[in-house]
């Protein structure tokens, strides 16, 4: 229940109104008695898909008891969905007819990164997570290294201090391979952070840099993880090195792993690694048991059915490790999705990403945040009147991610990863939309949805488009007057 006021009459929960206003915001007048000037809460959220954006602007106050919502219509992108190209359409015409409608399902509930954001995704956390290192940051690109081999060179006296430069940018294991993986992108963009901040920023740098910059992060930057089996190797590598074991264990240099994406179990791997690294990542990794609902056991089948290659453990049919991931960027795909997408079998089965090249669908890549893959995730967190609802697509981008972000709080567990996961929002996007709920006066401190955020949902419930009139009947024959008269 609400505060009530002494002597006053019980506090109305607020009205969410939607009309059409040009572009500029009108406030309400508030119900009952007039009051001081409301406080400057005020939510300007503009889509950036479009010429002509969706507006939503909004604001909550406890003494004004207003909330505005004005709209101006937005063009959809009009980019097709993964299950929609010419190249997923082959691979779907492989299946019997009955198992068409959950590949179909397999291949649109799969994350598609780009360039773009896969760049910008890992510049903002690196970014955000430099911000509580007092002193400079080593960047290290994710890459093969052997199993028992140390990082850095030691010298062959007692004590075995760590000498020399640090690894080579691009390294491949295997010494005949020409191929270059995501470490190749992912060390570019490190030369363009120490490029453009060389105090704060340092490339790879070995034992003597890191004494002489006083250097005090050891951050490794990768695009996925998903066993933890290469991350965990490469620290391994690191922490062989006595040198820097000791600066560890004297508190000067600490660990961080920032990823675009990564899998549970391989992110629980690579924390619980004795340099204890503080793991972040972009975005959580969509997975076959956690996307499909009642439907998972049937994917699962439709996976070990066509798996091109059957010999041996059928968990492997999910992927390496039977991860069963569904992401893919622009570069490639990981190993960690199911073999029927990157495996073929000579006139058997053609693969949708063959030897997990990724250049016959690219042009869909993206994430996809139009209404109806809103409204699918709603459905999914049980909101079915939130997710049909008419405001989702009368809505600004920004607008129905903050609702969304509400609705997965409300329902639980509120943890960053787990909202993400449930609304398709990145984990920085989370936590920016969170704290404007919590501004709003929509949750508390501890995430919790409070009376306001409640009523904000359940007028999104119950809110109805208003319906056009239709126009009148044109006249069969058009009308002449027969006089004039005198002006």
């Amino acid at each position: 229940m609400s505060a009530t006021p002494s002597g006053g009459k019980p506090r109305q929960p607020p009205t969410i109104k939607l009309q059409p206003d040009h572009g500029r915001a009108k406030k309400l007048s508030p119900s009952g008695p007039k009051t001081k000037q409301p406080s400057k809460l005020v939510y300007l959220a503009r889509a950036l898909e479009g010429p002509s954006p969706l507006v939503l602007v909004g604001g909550y106050s406890p003494t004004s008891k207003f909330m505005v919502y004005n709209e101006v219509m937005m063009d959809p992108t009009g980019r097709p969905k993964l299950s929609e190209t010419d190249a997923a359409i082959r691979w779907i015409r492989q299946f019997k007819l009955d198992d068409q409608r959950l590949a179909t399902a397999l291949l649109d509930e799969m994350r598609l990164v780009t360039h773009a954001e896969l760049i910008d995704g890992l510049r903002t956390l690196v970014a955000i997570r430099s911000e509580s290192i007092d002193g400079p940051v080593g960047l290290y690109a994710e890459r093969e290294v052997v199993w028992n081999q140390r990082l850095f060179k030691e010298s062959n006296k007692v004590p075995r201090r760590a000498t020399g430069q640090g690894p080579k940018l691009i390294n491949p294991l295997r010494m005949n391979s020409r191929h270059v993986g995501s470490e190749g992108i992912v060390a570019s963009l490190i030369t363009e952070l120490s490029r453009e901040n060389p105090d704060k920023y340092y490339s790879h740098p070995g034992p003597d840099a890191i004494r002489k910059a006083n250097i005090r992060s050891f951050t490794i930057l990768t695009d996925f993880i998903g066993s933890g089996n290469q991350m965990s190797h490469y620290l391994d590598s690191a922490w062989r090195v006595r040198s820097v074991k000791s600066w560890h264990s004297f508190g000067w240099l600490r660990f961080d792993v920032i990823a675009y994406s990564c899998m549970g179990a391989g992110r629980r791997r690579v924390e619980t690694h004795p340099s204890r690294p503080n793991v972040s990542m972009v975005t959580p990794c969509p997975n076959v048991a956690e996307s499909f609902g009642c439907k998972t056991q049937e994917v699962m089948r439709l996976c070990r059915y066509y798996d091109p290659n059957r010999s041996g453990d059928p968990a492997d049919s999910m992927g390496y490790d039977g991860a069963g991931a569904l992401i893919a960027f622009a570069h490639g795909c990981p190993n960690n999705v199911p073999r029927l997408l990157h495996k073929s079998k000579k006139d058997a089965w053609r693969a949708l990403f063959p030897a997990r090249v990724t250049a016959g669908t690219r042009e869909v890549f993206g994430d996809r945040r139009d209404a109806s893959t809103l409204a699918m995730r709603l459905q999914r967190l049980g909101e079915n009147r939130l997710g049909t609802g008419d405001w989702i697509r009368r809505a600004g981008a920004s607008g129905r991610n903050l609702i969304a972000v509400l609705a997965a709080v409300r329902k639980g567990p509120r943890l960053d990863d787990v909202v993400a996961s449930r609304t398709g929002l990145t984990v920085p996007e989370v936590r920016l939309y969170v704290g404007q709920a919590e501004a709003f006066g929509w949750v508390d401190s501890r995430r919790r949805a409070t009376d306001a955020g409640l009523a904000v949902l359940a007028s999104m419930r119950a809110y109805q488009a208003p319906k056009k009139l239709p126009l009148p009947p044109d006249p069969d024959e058009p009308y002449y007057p027969g006089s004039l008269r005198a002006p």
